[in-house]
């Protein structure tokens, strides 16, 4: 009985030891240690499943995600965005998207009346003028696309912008037929740099 019993407290040792499963590690009392042949488990560190993010420290303290972004100067315009108000303007809005298969973006607007026209604006500097570079319809509700190119785009859009520059635009309505004066929209940016959201996009050929 006493050979029995033995015999059996040897197996029961021989079956914790043999594979050393889900024993603690003595350095590491919350992970549990893989199979191990030595009836001691070695030092062992839980696995933890990270997702490694890059970010850029700028020399002027800016933090990025893209290292060009530090070469690029920060945006200096700082756009008007009360000019809508108290006006018949009811929405203008600026958005990225492609343009016979090139960067680019749209302007769409609508107003609470029939303009006598419509112009949109841009200025390429923040001490600069602002230049008419496209004439809208005269109707109440419409849209005005653009292309952000390098070069050899004039055919693309109804007016074009060069890549590596920071715009602002806006769109000036005519109602003095109506009201007797010129209204704004408020004023947009529109950043035509590399990996902008204007210019950091795939624009395909259908």
């Amino acid at each position: 009985m006493k050979n029995m019993i033995l015999l059996v407290m040897i197996l029961a040792f021989m079956a914790v030891f043999s594979g050393c499963r889900a024993v603690q590690c003595p350095a590491c009392p919350d992970c549990v240690c893989p199979e191990c042949k030595e009836p001691v488990c070695p030092a062992c560190n839980p696995y933890v499943e990270q997702e490694i993010v890059t970010k850029y420290v700028c020399p002027d303290e800016r933090v990025v995600e893209n290292l060009i972004e530090c070469r690029q100067e920060p945006i200096e315009f700082e756009p008007v965005t009360t000019n809508e108000q108290g006006s018949i303007i009811d929405l203008v809005e600026v958005y990225p998207a492609c343009v016979y298969a090139t960067t680019g973006g749209v302007i769409h607007y609508r107003v609470g009346t029939v303009p006598d026209s419509v112009t949109v604006q841009v200025k390429d500097s923040p001490e600069g003028n602002w230049q008419d570079v496209c004439q809208g319809s005269k109707e109440m509700e419409g849209y005005v696309d653009f292309a952000v190119c390098e070069s050899n785009c004039h055919w693309k859009g109804e007016f074009q912008l060069l890549r590596e520059k920071v715009y602002l635009v806006r769109v000036e309505f005519d109602f003095r037929s109506v009201y007797g004066e010129k209204q704004y929209s408020n004023e947009h940016i529109v950043d035509a740099r590399s990996y902008s959201e204007y210019t950091d996009r795939v624009c395909k050929k259908e």
